[in-house]
């Protein structure tokens, strides 16, 4: 009988049976951890894979209205009419606002457009009475051209209405190719330029505009246009309509016509046409009114010209109060 009451005794003391690592792992806690660690993990890879989607220029976000003293109802009332460009602003260059946007920080190929940074390079560098002369080497010029014939002589004041009026890429190599150093510094010129003004979101591999791999947004090019403005020469070739522009001798004639067909429109004053099969349309305009002066940029467009008429016929409806249309 003592026997079995120290056995039970023992068996009362031993101490239970210990749980293994393996029991904890299943801990009701331990699981709602990982599976809050999953969520927050794939929280981030779709933000990384959302950004650098708009990196790439395939973001088509909601028109948002930024308005600065202007109520701009015309646009309010009509919604459409920001429904073609992917991205666009209105900018007071007078105030430096943006008064009206629609994704103006998202990055686009700017085509030719580009060709505003490139007059300024060029104007910063060359006298416009200096003389350049077309080469073999840039005979290959593709796409718009001013028409230059292999071995003429052109001073760079005709060379920048050739660049600046019918887009001609043949014109802008010859004034990039000519620069000290060649075409790869006058673009790291642009570049340097552009950060110099603060354009943090354009970059240039290539005078004319051409190539998919340039870019920047809305914002950027208004800013770029009011600059362009300033100038006293450049301002005059970005109004002009058409023009005949002859070689060093006088005696070959280039008849150009600006693309910009909304120069009939009273008040517009510039800026600078822009396509590729990329890019789509593009178009920088400029608009004086009431002593102020607006850009206007539209970004892969399906109606740059008509797009930009909407926007202007909204300007003057909200700011004059009356009922216009071009």
């Amino acid at each position: 009988m003592k026997k079995k009451k120290n056995k039970l005794k023992k068996q009362i003391e031993s101490p239970l049976p210990k749980v293994t690592e393996t029991k904890k792992f299943f801990n009701p806690l331990v699981i709602l951890a990982f599976v809050v660690l999953i969520l927050i993990i794939g929280i981030v890879i779709v933000t990384l894979l959302l950004l650098l989607q708009m990196r790439f220029n395939r973001v088509e976000n909601i028109p948002s209205h930024q308005t600065s003293g202007v109520n701009f109802s015309y646009f309010v009332k009509r919604p459409d009419a920001l429904a073609s460009a992917k991205a666009l602003i209105v900018y007071d260059a007078t105030e430096g606002v943006s008064l009206l946007s629609k994704n103006e920080n998202v990055r686009f190929s700017p085509a030719s457009t580009a060709k505003i940074m490139s007059s300024l390079v060029v104007l910063d560098h060359y006298g416009l009475d200096d003389v350049l002369q077309y080469s073999s080497i840039l005979a290959g010029a593709d796409n718009s051209k001013m028409g230059l014939f292999l071995g003429e002589r052109m001073s760079v004041r005709n060379l920048i209405y050739g660049m600046m009026l019918p887009s001609g890429n043949d014109a802008a190599q010859l004034l990039a190719h000519n620069y000290p150093g060649g075409i790869v510094a006058f673009v790291d010129q642009m570049n340097k330029k552009a950060k110099d003004m603060g354009l943090s979101n354009t970059y240039f591999v290539d005078p004319a505009g051409y190539k998919d791999e340039n870019y920047s947004t809305a914002y950027d090019l208004a800013r770029l246009g009011s600059v362009a403005l300033q100038d006293p020469f450049l301002s005059q070739v970005v109004k002009t309509k058409s023009v005949t522009v002859y070689d060093e001798t006088g005696t070959i004639p280039h008849e150009l016509e600006n693309l910009n067909e909304l120069l009939e429109i009273p008040g517009v004053n510039g800026l600078k046409t822009g396509f590729t099969n990329e890019a789509e349309g593009v178009l920088t305009t400029s608009f004086l009114h009431n002593g102020k002066q607006y850009v206007i940029v539209v970004l892969r467009s399906q109606d740059r010209f008509g797009d930009t008429r909407e926007l202007l016929s909204g300007i003057i409806n909200d700011l004059k109060n009356e009922e216009v249309s071009f």
